[in-house]
């Protein structure tokens, strides 16, 4: 990859990771070779509409991104097994351009399935998210950051950015319960 360079190699990754953009290459390539053989319209045409939908779709994922204020308050970081972690999560957009399919992810390395949502953002409105995850065994964990990854509709592009900081969340055992303990 070094010979390459790096353009060359990010764009070999982004092929890569796509398979989707690789199969609109491969069509933009295949009408665009038709194209200059037969001289047919619909060729130049089909040719024409996929070489405008790859810039068109790599800047909708890049402008998604943008504008876009998240912050989170967690409201403890010492807890118990048995009850749940909570975090609040505000999304607000300053575009005047309304962002879909935003898949917001609080990255977490406690046991059990990571929280994540998908949400629509008006122009420049907000949203509120509350994240609850069920502490299931005691230790030291981390939460955060909160992941934002963002797509063009055909699905050719993704774009990732990461907002908050990463914060350290103890889970304390449950204490039992003396039956016939008494405290002066």
């Amino acid at each position: 990859m070094r010979l390459l360079g790096r353009g060359a190699g990010r764009l070999l990754r982004l092929l890569y990771r796509s398979h989707s953009l690789l199969l609109v290459l491969a069509a933009f390539i295949t009408l665009a070779s038709l194209a200059a053989i037969s001289g047919y319209w619909v060729f130049y045409r089909g040719a024409y509409v996929l070489g405008f939908l790859i810039p068109v779709c790599f800047i909708w994922a890049r402008a998604h991104t943008r504008g876009l204020e998240v912050t989170v308050e967690r409201a403890s970081d010492r807890l118990q097994v048995g009850q749940e972690a909570e975090a609040r999560v505000r999304l607000k957009s300053r575009s005047m351009w309304t962002k879909l399919w935003l898949e917001v992810e609080d990255e977490t390395d406690m046991p059990g399935p990571r929280p994540k949502t998908v949400v629509t953002l008006p122009a420049k409105g907000n949203r509120n998210w509350k994240v609850t995850m069920r502490c299931r065994r005691r230790g030291v964990y981390s939460a955060g950051p909160v992941r934002v990854t963002t797509g063009d509709p055909f699905g050719l592009f993704k774009h990732t950015r990461t907002y908050g900081d990463k914060s350290a969340l103890i889970v304390l055992p449950q204490p039992e319960e003396l039956p016939y303990f008494w405290a002066p």
